[in-house]
């Protein structure tokens, strides 16, 4: 492989691995993005459902609060009294004598309906308002109904080590609820309902609890799972179609530029009417070329061939057709060489050949087959004018006529020379125009 293959394998190389760094990187952007779009998710999820938490606790303390202010507002009256219904009983715990039972003027039969009696009429189970109502409950209920469910009963356990409040989610007759318990002590008036009781005051004898329905609540949390997962889902299509198509548009950007770079590339080291390497890539290839034969004590040979009379074409016929008899001896012998070899447009209308790891005998064969097959064609101007090319050739090889590139060119120069002198249209040896026998240079 030449040099400027291998500059060409390099940039090749060098572009898939530009487009392997971008799918390298468009596939972490990918990664970040979904990472990103799920985090965000779930953080507003989160925040949203613990605002829900909030709301649910904030209604049930302010319907605990309103409980309680109600409850202490009747305590302090010692109870209300109500009409005798099926719902308000006298009361087998308050003794008569304490003014249990009245009865008004129009004859109406009133009884005293303590704080927990009132309440339950007005916010408990069975009178329950848009989805909460409050529960007594307690260890030595007077009504049958209110023993402590599990749930109750461990809050009870904790409002008696000293907590102010127990809440949380529980079910409750196979409903959701948010319940929410505060405690009950036992004062001196609470003793006309409970003068029986074993208790004294001071003592937690049960809990005021309010129940709300999750059922509403319920709904808003899917609604706002649903409401992010689809604005995020879609914020994250949106955000993926735009890094597809960056991707895209800097894959074909980095494919142009690759692009550029290579004929950039190619304009720097090749004549661009020929395709051969320019005369600065000369002087790099026979440095490092004669610096390996010395290494290696190997051969190295130079070919400089002239197109005869190539001035007289471009005078008569002008620069284009000039350029047409390059461009022919460019495509004749592009396939000609060995991969090692090397063709450079060393001049206007002088060609340069390094032959490597060529003996000087095996130069002047190739040379003389450069030779005759540029002087069998003929090169057609136009319509009505076609003309023939042939080229002088001078051989120099290393060691034998020079142990510099200064001492080859100028070796092979003079065998040009000699060979344009001698009639033009041949190969001529470094050698023979010189004169002398082998310089037998050791490298």
């Amino acid at each position: 492989m030449n040099k400027s293959e291998q500059s060409s394998t390099e940039k090749q190389l060098k572009a898939a691995n530009s487009i392997q760094r971008l799918k390298h990187f468009l596939w972490t952007a990918h990664v970040f993005w979904l990472t990103l779009i799920v985090a965000l998710t779930g953080w507003h999820i989160w925040h949203d459902l613990a605002e829900i938490d909030r709301l649910v606790n904030r209604e049930a303390n302010i319907r605990l609060q309103t409980a309680n202010h109600v409850r202490k507002w009747i305590v302090g009256f010692g109870g209300v009294y109500a009409p005798v219904s099926d719902v308000h009983k006298p009361n087998p715990y308050i003794p008569e004598s304490v003014g249990r039972d009245v009865e008004t003027l129009d004859g109406r039969q009133l009884t005293i309906a303590n704080s927990i009696a009132a309440l339950n009429s007005i916010m408990g189970k069975e009178n329950r308002v848009v989805g909460a109502f409050i529960r007594f409950t307690g260890d030595d209920p007077l009504k049958p109904g209110n023993e402590p469910d599990e749930w109750e009963s461990m809050a009870l356990d904790k409002l008696r080590a000293g907590k102010k409040t127990v809440a949380g989610y529980t079910e409750f007759e196979g409903r959701s609820y948010y319940r929410m318990l505060q405690p009950l002590a036992l004062k001196p008036k609470c003793y006309k309902c409970h003068s029986y009781s074993q208790y004294k005051v001071g003592d937690i004898v049960g809990g005021l609890g309010v129940h709300v329905d999750m059922v509403v609540y319920s709904d808003a949390r899917l609604g706002i799972i649903r409401t992010h997962m689809i604005s995020y889902f879609v914020m994250w299509l949106i955000g993926t179609l735009g890094i597809l198509f960056t991707g895209k548009r800097w894959r074909h950007f980095l494919q142009r530029n690759d692009e550029l770079q290579q004929q950039l590339q190619d304009l720097a080291i090749h004549d661009p009417l020929t395709g051969f390497l320019n005369r600065h890539q000369a002087d790099l290839i026979f440095d490092n070329e004669l610096a390996r034969a010395k290494r290696n004590k190997s051969y190295l040979s130079i070919l400089i061939a002239d197109i005869d009379n190539f001035k007289n074409i471009n005078d008569t016929y002008g620069h284009l057709a000039g350029d047409k008899v390059l461009e022919v001896i460019s495509s004749e012998l592009g396939n000609k060489l060995r991969e090692s070899d090397y063709m450079i447009r060393y001049g206007g209308d002088e060609l340069m050949f390094i032959l490597t790891d060529s003996t000087h005998a095996e130069s002047i064969k190739k040379a003389e087959l450069i030779r005759s097959m540029i002087s069998e064609h003929t090169v057609k101007l136009d319509e009505n004018t076609s003309t023939h090319i042939t080229l002088s050739i001078g051989a120099a090889s290393y060691p034998e006529h020079g142990s510099t590139i200064k001492e080859l060119i100028k070796a092979a120069d003079v065998a040009l020379y000699k060979a344009k002198e001698g009639g033009r249209n041949q190969v001529s040896s470094a050698e023979d125009a010189s004169g002398s026998q082998s310089m037998n240079l050791d490298p």
